[in-house]
């Protein structure tokens, strides 16, 4: 029965571990998130004149808003 009692609190140990290193990864992420975006901020995206639309397995159509 110790040995039981024993592995429980090693696969407990072992999850929060885990869970430990999972946070510290998303917490990164954020971070690279974080820094694009403020690295974008004041920036302008510049569309071409005339777009031109292609779909999967069909023609290319042109855009008639412009």
């Amino acid at each position: 029965m110790r040995f039981c009692y024993e592995m429980k609190h090693v696969i407990l140990h072992l999850s929060v571990l885990t869970l430990v290193l999972v946070s510290c990864k998303e917490s990164k992420t954020k971070e690279n998130i974080a820094r694009l975006v403020t690295e974008w901020q004041g920036k302008e995206i510049v569309f071409l004149g005339y777009p031109v639309f292609t779909r999967y397995a069909a023609d290319t159509v042109e855009s008639s808003y412009y």
